[in-house]
């Protein structure tokens, strides 16, 4: 047991004497909450914590414009984050494709300088990054029960430290990395295959083509397998009455004109309910949908659909289906943002025909 115990100390240790060398730096872990006063490159090349980072710069090239150019923005997301995307070391980055990774590292620099203090008391502010892509940018609205942690985000992706100024510009880390937009919502429907009902649906209620257009759009999207859990099939969503339904059905999903992130609700709370947490009415063309935060702050529980003053029919078919909660969220589009919801929040017996 003891000699297990120190080959496994004895492999920990190589490994990160491994990553040092790859990196060609020593390990430094810098105080984040002191102000650094060097050039942006030189910070993030020190920091042991943005290792990753600092790879995929060095491998694009995009590492001299941060030694070079003055009034920058950087956000940089610590290894932490890129460990969530399943790369552990520098070593993952150096297996990336250089021109996709080149244009996915501009994603994260905007050629101006972005204060914190200087960012609008809003969610979605716009600033255009290198890449020529709108980052969105939120700052939490003041509420109730306030949370000091909660710093805003970028595309629904948080701060963990903001303002961090160098000699030619600013940095703030992030706790994720940012999705690159798909060219529309439809576009992104379009290539997951796990909503082909959900899209089949969307089309049979002629809610579909209007998702390559400007929006913005905020879609729920409901997997296949929460159909087939409910014994719906393609067959019964293509015979289904659009006249009779169309008020209670997949409408509700599809909100217009906005672009919601997960965090918004965080950042842009509604008024406090009685499950302990935050509650926001969200209307679209054919009904609602009510959304919980829970005392967590980062699960938000979807409510039922109903029409406009008129109460569910109960003889449709059993109507609430419980509240559902996303498994994915963010994806992000340049004319909207599509989460992924756990369930169908209503449905009339007639789907299971």
């Amino acid at each position: 047991m003891i000699r297990n115990i120190y080959l496994r100390i004895g492999w920990v240790v190589i490994l990160s004497l491994a990553l040092m060398a790859s990196c060609g730096k020593k390990e430094v872990v810098v105080d984040l909450t002191k102000q650094p006063q060097t050039d942006l490159l030189r910070y993030i090349q020190n920091n042991f914590t943005f290792s990753c980072f600092y790879e995929a710069l060095a491998k694009t090239g995009l590492d001299k414009m941060l030694a070079e150019k003055d009034s920058l923005t950087v956000l940089v997301p610590d290894d932490d984050a890129f460990k969530r995307i399943g790369i552990n070391s520098p070593e993952g980055i150096d297996k990336l494709n250089t021109d996709s990774l080149k244009k996915a590292i501009s994603f994260y620099i905007l050629p101006q300088t972005i204060l914190y203090d200087e960012i609008p008391l809003a969610v979605d502010n716009e600033y255009k990054n290198l890449a020529g892509d709108i980052l969105y940018f939120s700052k939490p609205l003041p509420r109730e029960y306030p949370d000091e942690r909660n710093k805003g985000h970028v595309n629904g992706a948080a701060f963990k430290f903001v303002d961090l100024k160098n000699k030619n510009g600013v940095v703030h880390v992030l706790d994720r990395t940012l999705k690159p937009p798909a060219p529309s919502v439809k576009a992104f429907l379009d290539t997951d295959t796990t909503y082909s009902y959900f899209v089949a649906a969307l089309k049979k209620f002629g809610l579909y083509d209007q998702l390559d257009k400007e929006g913005p759009f905020t879609v729920m999207a409901v997997p296949n397998e929460a159909f087939r859990s409910l014994n719906i099939s393609l067959d019964s969503i293509a015979r289904l009455d659009t006249v009779q339904f169309k008020k209670y059905l997949f409408g509700v999903y599809v909100f217009y004109p906005n672009r919601l992130f997960f965090s918004d609700f965080q950042d842009a709370p509604g008024k406090k309910n009685g499950f302990n947490g935050i509650g926001n009415y969200l209307y679209s063309v054919d009904g609602y949908l009510y959304f919980a935060t829970y005392d967590g702050g980062m699960m938000l529980a979807l409510g039922y659909a109903k029409d406009f003053g008129t109460p569910y029919d109960p003889s449709l078919g059993p109507g609430f289906n419980g509240p559902a909660h996303f498994y994915s969220y963010d994806n992000l589009a340049v004319n909207g943002v599509v989460h992924g919801i756990n369930k169908l929040v209503i449905y009339p017996n007639e789907m299971k025909k």
